[in-house]
């Protein structure tokens, strides 16, 4: 198998697909393949934005040891090849292009002849590499942000960079592998190993791209010693090469128009394009992105991260960024492990059922907490337990640990974000809890907007992946979000009192949470 850097001539494929675009009649559909933590979906999105076909796919999670978060990466190649398989299209549906977005961080390390892994790919969550971050981090004065005005990022086990380095120093993965996120590996098998990318947001999780240049950063990759293959950087909008995977026949030709990170994407999805404008989206984690425009914002305490935001024309956007690391996957957890309810909505209703937590505290430090703390010793912990808590209480507490973290997050980052503008908007599949929207709310003591279509992100990706495409006539994502469902309120109802002492609860929990990462033992 072959490997180019980049694909076939652009032009060529776009002047092809106008031609035949002007010769029929059938509706033409943009497919976004969103492929996440837990599950892939594809989606198609027609001409005023709405959702067309939806596919869902789930794919096993593998934890080898406390802390270490695997995926197969054949089995989310197969979840793409499924769910593209089972979009019940029409006779006169047409998808014309291929947006991908996906988890971030995650790393595969694959063979560039048969486009098959080395290893099973590292997770954004694993921590296996936290003797790593702590042993360069120590070297410096500067700590964790040794790198940090080139990247944008402190040191973590979350980044990618790490992961890399494990998998050839440990794993023994050979250096001459093809390394990359997700949107790389996909990009790589739907086109036969032609196009080795990746785009603009997906690089600057690596911890190894230089966020002014939008490059690779050579004085990292020299102080790791690194000689590897990376992806070529691209834009999130630009026409990328032709899907010829033989599992996806009917796409045959159809060209790869955006690669975009998830959280990037559903910013983009929501219309956040203006400095000051931010969004919160509620998945396995709780991603929070505020656009500072033009301008590389630091934060001033360390607990956010500087990302990019997107680059659809030529000019990138930037923004702030606060991670929760466990948001849904603590919901999860709670229903594999302890048995609390089947279902998003039983889980739920089974909070619901209790008026408050009776004092239970629960937070949910699996893989160490993210902003704004940054503690990969951090470990879970449930505090505060009375022979009065029950189930009940416990599935509370988890719910408003979500918004806890994500409360004090946002207020971090309108603080050093130059503060917000305009509504907070909300998306991602633990929105489906009215009781985690009116906790949430409550603990901002603002509105919060739900958005009623609920698949921003995978909207988000195919808006890009139309606009390379002139798909959208000239529209603006605003003027397309228009014609789509529009947004339910949840208004605030606690007193400041109630507020200040859920706070109080939790910044004693999560101080009884540091440091706790030396005891865990491997199976």
């Amino acid at each position: 198998m072959e490997r180019k850097k980049s694909g076939p001539d652009t032009g060529v494929l776009l002047s092809l697909y106008m031609m035949f675009r002007s010769l029929t009649r059938m509706r033409e559909l943009i497919l976004s393949i969103d492929q996440g933590t837990t599950s892939t979906r594809a989606m198609t999105f027609d001409k005023r934005g709405i959702l067309i076909h939806s596919a869902f796919c789930e794919f096993p999670q593998i934890y080898p040891h406390p802390g270490w978060v695997e995926h197969d990466p054949e089995d989310i190649f197969d979840s793409v090849v499924t769910c593209i398989n089972k979009l019940a299209l029409g006779t006169d549906d047409r998808i014309i292009s291929v947006g991908i977005t996906n988890q971030r961080e995650t790393i595969v390390a694959w063979d560039a002849k048969t486009g098959k892994a080395h290893h099973n790919a590292l997770v954004w969550l694993d921590t296996r590499t936290a003797d790593m971050v702590k042993y360069v981090a120590d070297s410096s004065p500067l700590g964790v942000n040794i790198f940090r005005s080139i990247t944008g990022l402190p040191l973590s086990t979350y980044f990618s960079l790490f992961k890399i380095k494990w998998l050839i120093d440990v794993a023994g993965v050979p250096n001459d592998s093809l390394f990359g996120t997700i949107d790389s590996f996909l990009t790589y098998r739907l086109t036969e190993g032609r196009s080795y990318l990746t785009d603009v947001t997906n690089a600057s999780r690596y911890g190894l791209m230089d966020i002014k240049s939008l490059q690779w950063s050579k004085q990292i990759l020299d102080f790791f010693n690194f000689k590897i293959n990376l992806p070529n950087i691209v834009k999130n909008s630009e026409i990328i090469d032709s899907i010829s995977h033989p599992s996806t026949p009917f796409l045959s030709g159809v060209p790869i128009t955006a690669l975009i990170g998830d959280q990037s994407a559903a910013l983009l999805g929501h219309g956040c394009t203006k400095p000051g404008q931010s969004k919160i989206t509620y998945g396995t984690g709780s991603f929070l992105l505020m656009n500072t425009g033009d301008e590389i914002r630091e934060s001033p305490s360390g607990g956010l991260l500087t990302t990019l935001a997107f680059q659809i024309d030529q000019e990138p956007v930037y923004a702030l960024e606060g991670s929760v690391a466990s948001a849904g996957r603590s919901v999860k957890w709670a229903m594999d492990n302890l048995r609390i309810g089947e279902s998003l909505s039983e889980f739920n209703s089974l909070a619901a059922s209790v008026p408050n937590t009776a004092g239970v505290t629960f937070v949910p430090a699996f893989s160490g907490l993210f902003a704004p703390y940054w503690r990969d010793d951090a470990r879970g912990v449930l505090v505060g337990l009375s022979l009065k808590s029950n189930f009940r209480h416990i599935a509370r507490s988890i719910l408003e640990s979500t918004a806890i973290q994500v409360a004090q997050v946002h207020d971090l980052l309108v603080a050093e974000g130059g503060g917000a503008s305009g509504r907070i908007v909300v998306d991602g599949g633990m929105t489906r809890s009215d009781l985690l929207l009116q906790i949430q709310s409550n603990l901002l003591n603002s509105n919060l907007n739900r958005v009623k279509q609920n698949e921003v992100t995978a909207f988000g990706c195919a808006y890009a992946a139309g606009h390379s495409m002139g798909f959208w006539e000239g529209k603006s994502v605003h003027e397309i979000i228009q014609n789509q469902e529009g947004y339910e309120i949840f208004e605030p109802d606690m007193s400041l009192d109630e507020r200040e002492g859920v706070f109080t609860r939790w910044k004693d929990a999560v101080n009884r949470s540091f440091n706790l990462a030396k005891f865990s033992q491997k199976d």
